[in-house]
């Protein structure tokens, strides 16, 4: 009976664990979700996981990157969150994140990974809406663009 008892407890620590990490994570997945979007020139996209101003038409074309990189060339897109802030309520988070965009260059055929490489420093301010988390903010800015090392 002592063993099932323990069993329940650790069940529901790690059920509660699991959604405290979940509605952390909920902010991000929104930045994310949108700056996908935005990359791939899913502008239409983007709006769903914008807030205010960013719901526009025109503030998501503002941060295409489909100019400089062919959309049909990305093949991944990765996050690093280099800083986060919470406001004292909790209803928005600013986050600086570090995106890495993987690419092949016109004329470049790359079965296995990209041949290129660009990182972008993004940053944003995500809001708690009654629609879920949405992005209230965003900037973009080029980093530096490299090519893929071949060795492993």
């Amino acid at each position: 009976m002592k063993r099932l008892v323990v069993l329940i407890l650790l069940v529901a620590a790690a059920a509660v664990a699991y959604r405290v990490h979940r509605e952390r994570q909920a902010p991000l997945r929104a930045l994310t979700s949108y700056a996908d979007a935005v990359a791939r020139g899913r502008h239409d996209l983007a709006r769903q996981f914008a807030d205010g101003e960013l719901a526009g038409a025109a503030a998501g074309e503002r941060h295409s990157r489909a100019g400089w990189v062919p959309v049909e060339a990305l093949r991944s897109i990765g996050y690093r969150v280099d800083s986060r802030s919470e406001s004292a309520g909790g209803r928005e988070v600013s986050l600086d994140v570090t995106q890495t965009v993987g690419f092949n260059p016109p004329g470049v055929e790359s079965a296995l990974r990209p041949a290129m490489k660009a990182t972008f420093r993004l940053r944003a301010t995500v809001r708690r809406t009654a629609a879920g988390w949405r992005v209230a903010a965003f900037t973009s800015e080029f980093v530096a663009a490299d090519e893929v090392s071949t060795r492993p």
